[in-house]
């Protein structure tokens, strides 16, 4: 489907579908790639991913304490924790009743980075 804004999602989809947050992550240590491409922010990267391999209606917000995305259907739940370690905790947030927490660290970006082709 396609990526749509947090507020629409949430209109659209209600606030019992999976969420993950994450803190704020720093650029890679390296500005371009091996093919001299630049890399994307982290919650670029992420936006990009979910674009490429998600099949439902999505949406990701960037905020102060990080990033917020959520995703309508099991098979996608699935892809984003294949890609993300997700905690097993839930809170509450703005994107869902049961908001997991996730890592998104330097492993986690350069495994979304080589899925669109970005060379380290």
């Amino acid at each position: 489907m396609s990526k749509m804004k947090l507020k629409d999602f949430i209109q659209n989809h209600g606030r019992k579908t999976f969420a993950i947050s994450s803190t704020p992550q720093k650029w890679p240590a390296v500005e371009k790639d091996m093919n001299n491409r630049y890399f994307p922010t982290p919650y670029q990267l992420l936006s990009d991913w979910c674009g490429a391999y998600l099949k439902n209606d999505w949406a990701i917000n960037q905020r102060s304490e990080g990033l917020v995305l959520v995703v309508k259907g099991i098979d996608d739940e699935n892809q984003i924790r294949e890609m993300l370690k997700v905690s097993d905790n839930a809170k509450i947030t703005e994107a869902g009743y049961t908001t997991y927490s996730t890592t998104y660290g330097q492993a986690e970006y350069k495994g979304l980075a080589g899925d669109l082709g970005y060379v380290f």
